[in-house]
């Protein structure tokens, strides 16, 4: 039996310890033993010249702590990581996201401000509407729709980091954000989210949810982004007001999969399991 564990930062652990013991139950089936850690447990960096990482031997680690770090030095004491340390760093910085995106996909207008100058009075460049983010956002925090320089001001206050996302919104209502979800770099399925209210359609945040059937476009939007990179598990966001005409949100790799799971009536654990089984063959 295959031994490996699912890491959580504390907090996320506490929204998603029913999903998390999932993998736990089921895992001996798929012949693998799976113990749940927290991010905060985990001692790593270099140690006596070498990299160290304070989790016990294991042949795999499901990471859906967010940490790209962490991910580097468990595949460097020889774990393989799902998702790897690369796709973790591109998922959870939405600068490098839209650099990887663009020139494959199509992308809205966006541009990269120091928080500092937002603060300082640059908010004065800012077009409007417009959608200011935090580079490290995920399930529709830190995510502000804002029609003038005061309320440009209020979001800078409220992001954290040094630099901060200035974008065009695609509107200001009737967005759909159409989520696929992406295993082993292929479609599983994917799933309509539309907001009640403003531009934040996410399911945890009282949006609409539907199945969505990938048409061939969008389908060969995901093709595009997966040609040089290795997707384990992740959801790839994309904005559409016509059905026609699709742009990148982001790509989120500890997705949030319950809507898939609630309208397609499957487990999502189960496939994950199913997948990372036949990986570690």
């Amino acid at each position: 039996m295959k031994k490996g564990y699912i890491i959580y930062a504390r907090e996320d652990l506490e929204r998603n310890r029913e999903f998390a013991q999932r993998f736990v139950k089921y895992g001996p089936e798929y012949g693998l033993d799976i113990g749940i850690l927290k991010e905060e447990q985990i001692v790593y960096g270099i140690e006596s010249g070498l990299p160290h990482c304070g989790v016990s031997p294991c042949d795999f680690v499901i990471n859906r702590a967010r940490n790209a770090y962490l991910a580097r030095f468990l595949e460097e004491r020889g774990a393989r990581v799902f998702n790897s340390s690369e796709v973790t760093r591109l998922c959870n910085d939405k600068c490098a996201a839209y650099l990887f995106a663009v020139g494959k996909i199509p992308c809205l207008d966006t541009y990269i401000l120091k928080r500092r100058d937002l603060l300082q009075g640059a908010a004065k460049l800012c077009f409007f509407p417009c959608v200011i983010k935090q580079l490290t956002s995920h399930g529709g925090q830190k995510v502000f729709l804002c029609g003038n320089y005061a309320e440009a001001f209020n979001a800078a206050e409220q992001v954290d980091g040094e630099y901060a996302i200035v974008q065009r919104p695609l509107a200001e209502e009737g967005i759909s954000d159409i989520r696929v979800f992406v295993m082993g770099n292929r479609i599983i399925g994917a799933v309509r989210r539309k907001a009640k209210d403003g531009i934040k359609a996410n399911f945890c945040q009282g949006g609409e949810i539907s199945l969505y059937e990938v048409g061939e476009k969008l389908k060969g939007y995901v093709e595009r982004l997966t040609q040089k990179l290795y997707f384990d598990f992740v959801g790839m966001d994309f904005l559409t007001a016509d059905d026609e005409h699709f742009y990148f949100n982001e790509i989120e790799d500890a997705v949030g999969s319950r809507s898939l799971c609630i309208l397609k009536g499957i487990d999502t654990s189960r496939i994950y399991l199913n997948y990372i089984k036949d990986i570690l063959k």
